[in-house]
């Protein structure tokens, strides 16, 4: 996640800069060495189509090439448990900070061709004004995808994350024996495909707190969680409408 934040938080400093330089280039012209330019942005462009395709490649099935995880129990007397563990691989899925790298160069590409149709224009009719223009333009692409990039790493690092699909799932199996009933949960996301809860049970009659968790076993999203169960008389009638 911190990873990706830093993906976003750079370019969004180069495009900051970008769109400095092409308000003056507009507001004073400056000469532009077409042919020099024209080659750098040709190659500029190959790179990142190539760092596109690598990346595609990478994320395709069959090229997980390694990954592990590992789990750790404890409980206490007082009925409170946590599970901890994490797992990690090249799965892709939610993954913010492939989603950051493929993005990048997609908008490194497209800016490369903007470059390259800007200076044929400059180069055959003469629109010296187009070149700033066209970075002008490449400056608001790559600030979008930046601030994108920000927002969604950023409510992952402060834990403002949430997937209310996976919250019902697991509020749907701790409720399935008719007596216990969730009564807080949260969960939320801390890496690719890895989510944490944090969850307070009540029952008439509560069970251990490792049968609560072994009902969350088959929720792979789940590498931290926490259980805390309580004794409550009147579950049943306190949390009828939760």
């Amino acid at each position: 996640m911190l990873a990706a934040y830093t993906s976003g938080l750079a370019p969004a400093l180069v495009a900051l800069w970008l769109a400095v330089d092409a308000v003056q280039a507009l507001r004073a012209p400056r000469s532009i060495a077409y042919g020099e330019a024209a080659l750098v942005a040709g190659l500029g462009l190959a790179v990142n189509l190539v760092s596109a395709w690598l990346l595609m490649r990478g994320g395709q099935p069959g090229h997980d090439h390694h990954g592990h995880q590992h789990q750790h129990e404890h409980g206490h007397g007082h009925g409170h448990g946590q599970k901890k563990g994490h797992a990690h691989g090249h799965s892709h899925q939610h993954d913010h900070n492939f989603s950051a790298a493929y993005l990048h160069v997609l908008a490194d590409a497209l800016t490369s061709v903007l470059a390259l149709a800007a200076l044929a224009g400059g180069a055959w009719f003469g629109w010296g004004w187009l070149d700033p223009a066209v970075a002008l333009l490449g400056a608001v692409v790559i600030g979008r995808w930046s601030i994108s990039v920000l927002g969604h790493s950023a409510r992952a690092l402060v834990d403002a994350t949430e997937d209310p699909q996976l919250s019902q799932r697991v509020r749907e199996r701790i409720e399935a024996d008719g007596d216990a009933k969730v009564a807080d949960l949260h969960v939320w996301q801390v890496g690719p495909r890895a989510w944490c809860a944090a969850l307070s049970v009540v029952a008439d009659s509560p069970r251990p707190v490792d049968e609560y968790r072994g009902r969350l076993r088959g929720l792979g999203e789940l590498r931290n969680l926490t259980v805390e169960v309580h004794r409550c008389g009147g579950a049943q009638a306190g949390f009828s409408d939760r």
